[in-house]
């Protein structure tokens, strides 16, 4: 299937549904981002999960690096260039691949407390926020954000 995230082509009764790799943001506000969860509350049952993963601001609010050189793409280096602005909570990217490729995107990033308000705003009743995969707790440090939320009513 082919579509916009903010409007879904199915309707009701699906048993679950899960976000994962900072899949919201991209939009660069709240209003897109909660467009996209309505629509996933819209084909969820009564009480079915949404789980979330999702990166975090606390690490970008701390202090993140503007300039990072990765080794990961078959051995050669990747370079990111990042600007990150704590008032809008906008971060910028800027990756150059070694054949010299560049990629960019915006991503807003939030705190737990406002993934928590953009849940219940879209109809959902947020339940866990965990600081990573293995179930640890939540850290403001923490650079991943695991949500689990249910859809109300």
């Amino acid at each position: 299937v082919r579509a916009d995230i903010r409007a879904l082509p199915f309707r009701g009764g699906f048993e679950g549904a899960v976000s994962l790799g900072s899949s919201l943001g991209y939009f660069g506000d709240d209003a897109g981002d909660r467009a996209v969860l309505e629509g996933v509350r819209a084909v969820l049952g009564p009480g079915a999960p949404l789980l979330i993963e999702t990166m975090h601001r606390g690490p970008f609010d701390q202090g993140i690096e503007a300039h990072e050189r990765w080794d990961e793409h078959e051995g050669e280096p990747v370079e990111v260039e990042r600007h990150w602005d704590p008032a809008t909570g906008v971060n910028r990217e800027r990756i150059v691949w070694p054949d010299g490729a560049e990629k960019g995107h915006a991503m807003l990033l939030r705190d737990r407390e406002g993934w928590m308000r953009l849940l219940e705003e879209a109809g959902f009743v947020p339940e866990r926020a965990l600081g990573g995969w293995a179930g640890e707790p939540f850290e403001q440090g923490a650079g991943v954000l695991v949500l689990l939320a249910r859809r109300g009513r």
